[in-house]
């Protein structure tokens, strides 16, 4: 009895100090230094190539730097070729304690981390074989750890010492209950690897390091060069990794220590993101009563509703539907801080409440008779009550994944509540008079945004505007009449997750109250358009700035998006309709913009781009391709001009009224983390966010390529003009075709910004490389030359001067596999049927957006993309131990390089049935003209091509594949039956479940690769057919 007190008194003990680490670190009475420190560690890292003769340098550096360090690791601490290594006490810093791998066995050049005291950090051994590191873990809040490894490669390693680092990297990343944040740094000595692509060239051990860390999940922070010496090639040597992207902040590359030849790496490591003690109240559309908000507002519209001012109408609307919200939907009051988490919670059902009530009678019972029994029925209980929880999470998780495509924000937020940190708005910098001031805390940086975001607004001048000839019109353009059963279905389809506008009207209130509010909105709706008045509430602006890319703390890098009234969203669609069938109709829209218009996308846009530059390279020619970039172009149309080209264009003057009301005296707003500021009027540009701004943008931009002779391709406002050229005079031409675009930015008042606008040259290597100059104009009339690029990211893929998609896969490779770690983390646990829910929605667009444009033909290129999909199938438990092709088979999921046939299929289908606007791909295949006497009766003609990028390239890779299709694919009446005819057609094609295999044609003859090395070595594929069958 009394061993049973003592161990019942133990696990007590245990139980308190448990509920101590659970508290919110906000609440619990620390030191404030003590605080910060478990929020943001300043970290500083460098190859100190000897340390013993820089340790003063170091010690000042650390003394005069802004902020304390908290951790500081350096490698190569030892003398080079040195008999006698130097010990801890005379490496000693005062304040820090100092962790070592003093094995000194074999001849080592050291490596060290200096942690600052009050962190308490303790050395962790690992069983490794690798001979250089040392690691540490640090406490943070909760039961959260920090473990902290200083590596050093030598770039003499031994196979085995290179074999043992990457399982040393396999096994620290492991998801860990010990650990929750990883902070790895030092010399990897991987010198061939460039970061900023994640190629290698041809260093198998670099491509097997790169592999690595795409299976650890981790994240390689740095991206500049870390080593640089006098005669030889600079280099990105010195690494920083992490387990979460948004982990380190401020990195800043600084000058070596002493003769080092390394830099010194400062940055900050992000333990938790930014908590505030707010209190929220909001109201919970989701357990509103809705049956008793339908009786109160089913009220007689008609005799409510019968002032002429539409802004009057609304206001009473809001008012009667905020006084029935007032009395059927609950209210909530949550904290900020505690918001993240809210999401973390497993709802629980009555069963599982019950038994925790019972464990908790259970443990009281036993505290009061301290009996032996009575513990064992608690320890039941509590092993039950764990269980029953177990799986309740299971199923919330399966649940959460289940709907992530519905609704994919749900899945976010119970990502981002088991994120340790999150990317949001930095303190931002700004200039007052000739002093740089930064912000201090979200309301400054609310003020500071919506400063800048008004900056930038155009001042139209009140004369001068230009006069335009109006378009042929066949069809006029007539006025609006909205009707009840339009209102209605158009409420039906709202999505309840959105979040309501300023007017406060949320769209699950509206969805669920479609049939009683379709009345008073059809009276509303109506009256606006016939008086061409806007109601206030609905040209109000709830400003969310989103981080473009750069540097944070400048304004400049953040955009709009406004979040407007969903009733007036509404009314938007209705107007929209009307202005896009007018312009189709009458046939208006420029055959270059592929922006907002149905029928046409970016994949499209670029899949004739690359048919028009890879059929120039085939005959041997170059193109020079400029991308324009506009300064802030959404939020500098002037409205006068825009009206003026929509009176052009034959709109009726309805519409032009309300329109031209619709975009003045509009207000807008900055929210940053729920602190508002004050309101700024917005005097030109068209709100990012609203429904009706792309298609004005489109309109006011549609005739911008008829200025110029070079081709010309428009997605809204991404631009981009090229020309081939044979002699100097057709880059003369394309200097031309840039002072007409200068001379348009001119008159419309939409300006081009010269620094960011980038040449760039596509040639084949053989030819000789000739670089001409092109010049615009900036703002105050000077000419700017344009710079010249290698790559641009062009309608979301990267494309190079060569035309060869390696950037691009790279990127798309990193993006997919980061989002597989997260899920990774996040999910507890993962089954078969959750993995592929989440895999298919969250992960997979990443491959395959637009894959017909960059769709590889490389074997290295396929298996980089294949081995994402064959790393993430091994985090699920059931499936880990089988080979690849059969955890396929099991989760019914195609290889990839599968994927991407099958989507060059669906694309030839779009463009020969009319599914894309047959204006635009009118020509892009030619009919065969050869008689068939078996197959179906669309097979198409093969051109000749001579060099492979022309033959791997869409419009040649596809045609023996679509030519041995069956005749009830290619006669399919929608997509959706073409997709099912070719899944039943190919479902026994070996290629759907093992990527290695060839598709096999209906002929009997087999479409493979053979790999050949080229002269720039670059690895690439000349198409053959082999594998003749009788």
């Amino acid at each position: 009895m009394g061993k049973e007190d003592s161990q019942c008194q133990s696990q007590k003990v245990n139980r308190e100090k448990s509920c101590v680490y659970n508290v919110n670190i906000n609440m619990l009475p620390k030191d404030k230094h003590h605080v910060d420190k478990l929020k943001v560690f300043n970290c500083l890292y460098t190859n100190a190539d000897s340390l013993p003769n820089k340790l003063d340098e170091l010690k000042a550096r650390i003394q005069y730097c802004e902020g304390s360090m908290d951790i500081i690791g350096i490698t190569e601490i030892n003398p080079k070729n040195c008999r006698y290594y130097p010990g801890k006490a005379e490496l000693q810093i005062d304040g820090y304690d100092l962790f070592m791998d003093e094995n000194n066995e074999v001849k080592k050049r050291g490596v060290g981390l200096y942690i600052r005291r009050e962190l308490k950090a303790e050395e962790v051994k690992i069983n490794t074989k690798f001979q250089e590191s040392v690691w540490v873990t640090v406490k943070l809040n909760n039961k959260d750890k920090i473990i902290i490894g200083c590596i050093y490669k030598s770039p003499n390693s031994s196979q085995e010492n290179l074999d043992a680092l990457k399982d040393l990297i396999r096994n620290i990343a492991q998801p860990n209950k010990e650990h929750s944040h990883v902070l790895i740094m030092g010399d990897f000595n991987y010198n061939r690897i460039d970061w900023n692509q994640w190629t290698s060239g041809n260093d198998r051990e670099g491509e097997a390091f790169l592999e690595c860390i795409r299976d650890s999940y981790l994240i390689q922070h740095v991206n500049t060069i870390t080593r640089s010496r006098e005669n030889s090639v600079p280099s990105m040597l010195d690494l920083i990794l992490t387990n979460e992207e948004e982990m380190i902040d401020n990195l800043h590359v600084k000058d070596p220590l002493g003769h080092s030849d390394h830099c010194v790496m400062e940055f900050q490591f992000k333990c938790y993101f930014e908590q505030c003690n707010i209190s929220e109240e909001r109201w919970n559309y989701f357990k509103g009563n809705y049956e008793q908000m339908k009786k109160k507002l089913d009220l007689d519209w008609d005799k409510i509703l019968t002032d002429s001012n539409p802004n009057k109408l609304f206001n009473i609307f809001v008012e009667k539907f905020n006084k029935a919200k007032s009395e059927c939907i609950p209210k909530i009051i949550s904290k900020i801080y505690n918001k993240a988490k809210m999401h973390n919670y497993v709802p629980l059902d009555e069963k599982t409440i019950t038994k925790i009530k019972k464990k908790h009678r259970a443990w009281q019972r036993y505290m009061e008779s301290r009996e032996g029994g009575k513990y064992r029925k608690y320890v039941k209980l509590r092993n039950q009550v764990k269980n029953m929880i177990r799986k309740a999470k299971a199923v919330m998780e399966k649940d959460i994944a289940k709907d992530v495509k519905k609704n994919p924000k749900r899945f976010w937020k119970y990502a981002n509540s088991k994120r340790k940190t999150k990317s949001g708005i930095s303190e931002l910098k700004y200039k007052l008079g000739n002093e740089v001031i930064t912000t201090k805390g979200d309301k400054d940086k609310a003020e500071v945004l919506a400063e800048f975001f008004s900056s930038v607004f155009t001042i139209e001048p009140k004369e001068g505007i230009p006069i335009l000839n109006h378009k042929d019109i066949t069809f006029k353009c007539e006025d609006i009449k909205i009707k009840e059963k339009e209102v209605l279905d158009l409420l039906l389809n709202v999505n309840p997750n959105k979040s309501p506008g300023p007017d406060g009207i949320h769209p699950k209130a509206l969805k669920e109250l479609a049939e009683i509010l379709a009345k008073p909105l059809t009276i509303i709706f109506n009256t606006s358009i016939q008086t061409g008045i806007v109601p206030d509430l609905w040209k109000i602006g709830n400003i969310i700035a989103l981080f473009k890319k750069g540097d944070k703390s400048d304004p400049g890098n953040y955009r709009p998006v406004s979040l407007t009234s969903v009733v007036g969203k509404l009314m938007e669609k209705i107007v929209r309709k009307v202005i896009v069938n007018h312009m189709i109709k009458n046939d208006l829209y420029s055959k270059k913009q592929f922006g907002f218009i149905s029928g046409r996308s970016t994949t499209l846009q670029l899949l004739l781009v690359m048919e028009e530059w890879t059929e120039i390279l085939d005959k041997g020619g170059a193109i020079d391709t400029i991308y324009m970039d506009f300064m802030k172009a959404f939020d500098k149309v002037p409205h006068k001009r825009l009206i003026t080209k929509l009176e052009s264009y034959g709109l009726s003057n309805q519409i032009i009224k309300w329109v031209d009301n619709f975009l003045n005296e509009r207000n807008q707003k900055v929210t940053v983390n729920g602190n508002e500021s004050s309101n700024r009027p917005v005097t030109s540009g068209i709100p990012q966010g609203s429904v009706l701004g792309p298609i004005l943008f489109v309109i006011y931009i549609n005739d911008l390529p008829e200025c110029v002779e070079a081709n010309t391709y428009l997605f809204a406002d991404d631009t981009k003009i090229f020309r081939e050229i044979k002699t100097e005079e057709d880059r003369k031409h394309l200097q031309d075709d840039l002072d007409k675009l200068q001379q348009w930015s001119d008159t419309w008042l939409l300006k081009f910004h010269p620094n960011k606008c980038k040449v760039m040259s596509i040639s084949n290597k053989r030819l000789t490389e000739v670089t001409t100059t092109y010049y615009l104009h900036d703002q105050d009339g000077k000419s700017v030359e344009l710079s010249r690029s290698e790559g641009e990211k062009d309608l979301g893929v990267m494309v190079d001067d060569k035309v060869n998609f390696d950037k691009h896969i790279q990127q798309q490779v990193n993006k997919a596999n980061s989002i597989m770690g997260l899920i990774r983390r996040t999910y507890t646990f993962l089954d078969e049927t959750s993995f592929r829910y989440l895999f298919q929605a969250l992960v997979r667009p990443h491959l395959e957006y637009a894959e017909a444009v960059w769709s590889p033909f490389t074997k290295k290129d396929i298996d980089t993309i294949e081995k994402v999909q064959k790393r993430a199938t091994k985090l699920i438990p059931s499936l880990k131990n089988m080979d690849y092709p059969n955890r396929l088979k099991k989760l019914k999921m195609p290889t990839l390089q599968y994927r991407r046939l099958r989507g060059d299929m669906i694309e030839v289908y779009k463009i020969i049935n009319g599914i894309y606007d047959h204006k635009v791909v009118t020509g892009f295949f030619e009919l065969s003209d050869v008689e068939q006497t078996r197959g179906h009766n669309k097979k198409l003609r093969k051109l000749s091509c001579k060099i492979n990028k022309r033959k791997n390239y869409f419009s040649n890779r596809v045609i023996d594949v679509w030519n041995n299709l069956p005749q009830e694919a290619v006669s399919a009446k929608s997509v959706k039956d073409f997709e099912i005819a070719i899944d039943k057609h190919w479902e026994n094609q070996e290629m759907k479940y093992n990527h290695n295999a060839n598709i096999e044609l209906k002929t009997g003859r087999k479409r493979s690769y053979t790999i050949i090395q080229r002269d720039d070595d670059k690895i690439e594929a000349d198409k053959v057919v082999d594998d003749q069958r009788p």
